[in-house]
Order: C-alpha cells, then sequence, then structure tokens
C-alpha cells in the first residue's frame, strides 16, 4: 500500500511537471514578437531545483565580438533607426527600397519607423504581416509592376527587421491646425514648397520622440542602398553624425539664414566655406531634434504666445511680417536640416555632435541621379568609394525613378525596362 502511494505521487509529481514545462513553453511562445534574432534576449535561471540546462555555445559572431571587447549591450547601441514617412499613395517605390535595405544592411538597424497616416496605419501593420494583406499589398498588387513588387518583396522577407509603424497624428497631434497655417505662398507648387512637404519635414523632426537609438537615419521613397553598410557609414568612429558636405552657400544659403532667424543664433550660420547636411537622406542626432522642440517654443513665447514647436514654425512662414526685411532675416525659407544643424550649434554640441568640416570626406552619404543611367551607374565600381544611397531626382520621369533594379539589388536579372 506505501510502495502504491509512493508511485501514486511519483506520478502525480511527474504530471505536473508536465504541465508545468507545457505552460512555460506556450506562455513563452505567445505574443513573441516577430524579428530577427539580435532582437531576442534569452534569460535564464532555475526552476525550484531542477538543474540549470547547459547553454549553447556563442555563435561564431558573438565569439569574435567578445574577442574584440565589443558586448552585446555595446553593439545593440551601435545600431540607428531608420525613418521613412509614407502613405499609401506614395507607397509605390516602397518594395524597392525594402528590398535595397534589407539586402545591404549589416546589423546596423535598429527598426525601420513608417510615419504614415493614422487611417492607413492598420494597411501598413498588415503589410508586415505573414499574410501579406491589407489595402496596401492590395493596391501594389493591381499595380503594372505587381509582379516586380512580388520579387522585391521576396528579397525583404529574406534579411527583414523589425519595422514599426507611427500615425502622423501621434507625432504631431495638431496636424490640421498646422495644415490650416501654411500661407497661400507656400500652397501654390511650384512657388512654395507646398503643404505636403513642409508636413513632411516636421514630421522628420517629430519622430525623435519615438527614437529609441542615438542617431537616425531619415528616408524618402526614391531612395535606394546601393551597398553594403553598417553603423560607421552614418557615425564616426568618435560618434558624430556623418554630413553629406554640401557647400553652404552653393546649395541654399537662405535656409541656413532663417533657420538662424528662427532659432534666435545668428552667430550659429555656417562659414561660407563649410560643407552641410544636405538634404534626405541624412544622419540626425536624436537628441538635437529633441532639443530643438523642447527650446523653441520659449524662443517665441513673447511674440507668438505659449505654442507648441510645430505651430511656432507654422506661423513663422508667414511672409507678410517680413516684407520690409532683407531675405537674410525671413523666417520662412528653413528646412528641417537646416533647422536641425543650427540648433546643434545653438544648444552648444554642434561640434561634439555632427562632423567637423575639416573631417567631411568626398564620398558622402547619397548622390542624386537625373536619369536611368546615373541610377544603374551608382551601383558599379568599388563599394568603398560609392555613396551608401542613391536618389532619383525629383525632375526625373516617374517610369525612370521606380526602375527595375532587381538585378543590382538582388543579384539576379529583372525584367529591367529597356535592358
Amino acid at each position: 500500500m506505501t510502495a502504491l502511494r509512493h508511485l501514486s505521487l511519483a506520478l502525480l509529481c511527474w504530471a505536473v511537471a508536465q504541465a508545468a514545462k507545457y505552460d512555460l513553453y506556450h506562455a513563452a511562445s505567445i505574443d513573441l514578437p516577430d524579428v530577427t534574432p539580435d532582437k531576442v534576449v534569452v534569460e535564464t535561471g532555475r526552476l525550484g531545483s531542477s538543474p540549470q540546462l547547459p547553454q549553447p555555445a556563442p555563435s561564431q559572431q558573438v565569439q569574435l565580438l567578445q574577442k574584440q571587447g565589443v558586448t552585446r549591450s555595446e553593439k545593440k547601441r551601435q545600431q540607428v533607426t531608420l525613418v521613412l514617412v509614407v502613405s499609401q499613395s506614395s507607397s509605390d517605390t516602397l518594395p524597392r527600397l525594402l528590398a535595397s535595405l534589407a539586402r545591404w544592411r549589416e546589423n546596423s538597424v535598429r527598426e525601420l519607423l513608417l510615419v504614415v497616416p493614422r487611417a492607413e496605419k492598420r494597411s501598413f501593420e498588415t503589410l508586415f504581416s505573414k499574410r501579406m494583406h491589407g489595402s496596401v499589398w492590395d493596391a501594389w498588387m493591381k499595380h503594372s509592376d505587381a509582379k516586380l513588387f512580388k520579387e522585391y518583396i521576396h528579397v525583404w522577407f529574406q534579411a527583414r527587421f523589425p519595422v514599426r509603424t507611427v500615425a502622423e497624428e501621434d507625432v504631431l497631434p495638431e496636424e490640421r491646425e498646422l495644415e490650416a497655417l501654411v500661407p497661400q505662398d507656400e500652397k501654390a507648387e511650384p512657388g512654395g514648397q507646398g503643404v505636403r512637404k513642409r508636413m513632411d519635414m516636421l514630421l522628420r523632426i517629430g519622430i525623435a520622440k519615438h527614437v529609441t537609438t542615438e542617431f537616425y537615419v531619415t528616408l524618402k521613397k526614391n531612395v535606394v542602398a546601393t551597398r553594403s553598410f553598417g553603423y560607421s557609414d552614418f557615425v564616426t568612429a568618435a560618434g558624430k553624425a556623418r554630413v553629406q558636405g554640401e557647400k553652404h552657400f552653393g546649395q541654399h544659403p537662405e535656409r541656413y539664414q532663417a533657420a538662424a532667424a528662427v532659432l534666435k543664433a545668428t552667430n550659429c550660420v555656417p562659414l561660407a566655406e563649410d560643407p552641410v547636411l544636405g538634404v534626405t537622406p541624412a544622419v540626425v542626432p536624436t537628441k538635437v531634434a529633441r532639443g530643438l522642440m523642447s527650446t523653441l517654443p520659449g524662443l517665441w513665447a513673447g511674440e507668438l504666445g505659449q505654442q507648441t514647436w510645430d505651430v511656432v514654425l507654422m506661423k513663422l512662414l508667414n511672409t507678410t511680417t517680413h516684407e520690409k526685411h532683407e531675405w537674410a532675416e525671413r523666417t520662412n525659407l528653413w528646412n528641417e536640416y537646416s533647422l536641425l544643424y543650427v540648433s546643434s550649434c545653438a544648444q552648444g554640441i554642434r561640434d561634439e555632435i555632427f562632423q567637423k568640416p575639416a573631417a567631411i570626406d568626398t564620398v558622402g552619404l547619397y548622390s542624386i541621379a537625373h536619369d536611368d543611367a546615373a541610377i544603374a551607374g551608382s551601383f558599379s565600381g568599388d563599394s568603398h568609394s560609392r555613396p551608401v544611397f542613391v536618389v532619383a531626382s525629383d525632375d526625373m520621369a516617374p517610369e525612370l525613378a521606380s526602375r527595375d533594379l532587381l538585378q543590382f539589388i538582388a543579384g539576379r536579372r529583372g525584367s529591367l525596362r529597356g535592358a
């Protein structure tokens, strides 16, 4: 009887242990993020008096990092966030961009933040699920290049990395009010920047609130990665953001004069010979963008009252109060990068957070292609002697700007137009 009782007790303990293992397994399997291995954190420990399971040997990559004295936390810190402002109507080049990023990144990307209209947020989220559905996907499948889009998405899924969608309204809560503040002469393209462009500029600054890395890299729909890129392509060994290196007075000096007027920092206008940020793509130090947002309202509280940073910028677009001023005093000619660069000076951290002019190399972050041949040519030559990105210029015909680059991105020939 005693033996039977002991046997029953042993069977009961075994059943409880099996149930615990089952529950533990399923608890660990629920709602796990669908991410790449470098995003998974494994924690070990003891369950009751059970012996700790032997841990697998570190991977070759981890062993190499350990030999070099690089810890996992340092490796994680040496990542950037990619940022793209996009909508369904402008997403026709997104498959190509995604494929190029997945193909060429070297574990240097923490995540891609897609800033989208709130009404389209769900559609973009489902786009990156395993089922690939939603209105964005449906629109792609009705496109004349649907077959090509599928090829690009296939490349993306081979080496995808985390994507997070953020609603525009969560970046700029007063978005509708901001659009109403855009002056009429700004709305009339080509004379003005246009409402959409101005909103995109603000979004590239405001997204800093959602970024979890020290630096983020802004992208736009007509950008393509042309070669392998790592953290050092965006941030120097000294921890400074790499700068495109456009010459100040050769590339829109009014933008920097206007930024200095907006920030009331006329002593921070770059010198005529100083290379500056340029346009998108650009490397943005997260703390500079956050500093800009926090200090701007106080600079104009006397003239405009208590306003948020984005409302201040939009109200300063109104040129009517500046008709008697010289152009250098006007506050309506800024763009996001002139504001960020001048703001870093006003915050007293420009030289510690951006490359100094003398240290800027000649390669740059991007090249601008004005024709089909120039885009294809961006993939040729020594990879270290060419920029990370090529940008199809705004004056290119849409069919050229959306050229099939599958053979360069995936290493296999697609259906190149004119090939």
